[in-house]
């Protein structure tokens, strides 16, 4: 069952005290079949295998980069440039809201991935924090997917999502089943 709600006017939640950590611009970070080179077999197929779909992404940060200590996994993400002449100008925030969901479980499995533990995740719930109504369906958006908890083959998530403006458009809870 999916329970959504929508309503349009200026009482969106304050986005002011999320703030977008300081990277540079996506050109300067590896896309997927780059970082999918020197990972074991099945992580390095999959990374391959999300080349497919319509989405052009740049990994920032992974749990699994070496020297990497922060259970974060952050991305530069947008619509494929060659897809973005069928988007209206007013498609953004259905973009956005696509990206949202993308990647949000990678965080919790790479950390599992760390422990050398392979395992498929599924959403238990998902909520969705509109911070702005008016974003870019052609732009470059960061996500920034934190995992507070791991235990019991469970993971709590949390993710912003930044535009290229550094201001935070969407917060994402999700709960998720390993």
């Amino acid at each position: 069952i999916i329970f959504f709600q929508f309503k349009v006017g200026d009482d969106l939640l304050d986005s002011s005290i999320f703030l977008c950590p300081n990277y540079g611009p996506p050109s300067g970070y590896p896309c997927l079949t780059e970082v999918a080179r020197g990972r074991p077999q099945p992580i390095h197929d999959f990374y391959l295998a999300l080349e497919k779909f319509p989405l052009e992404v740049r990994v920032v940060e992974s749990p699994l980069f070496p020297l990497h200590h922060i259970d974060r996994y952050v991305c530069w993400i947008r619509i494929k440039h060659e897809l973005g002449a069928s988007l209206k100008d007013t498609d953004g925030f259905f973009v956005a809201l696509f990206l949202s969901d993308f990647d949000i479980v990678r965080v919790a499995l790479e950390l599992y991935q760390k422990e050398n533990i392979i395992v498929l995740a599924s959403s238990l719930h998902h909520s969705v924090w509109v911070h702005r109504t008016k974003m870019d369906p052609r732009g470059w958006y960061l996500a920034v997917i934190e995992c507070q908890v791991v235990t019991h083959g469970r993971a709590r998530l949390t993710s912003h999502i930044f535009d290229e403006h550094k201001d935070c458009v969407l917060t994402v809870v999700q709960e998720a089943y390993f």
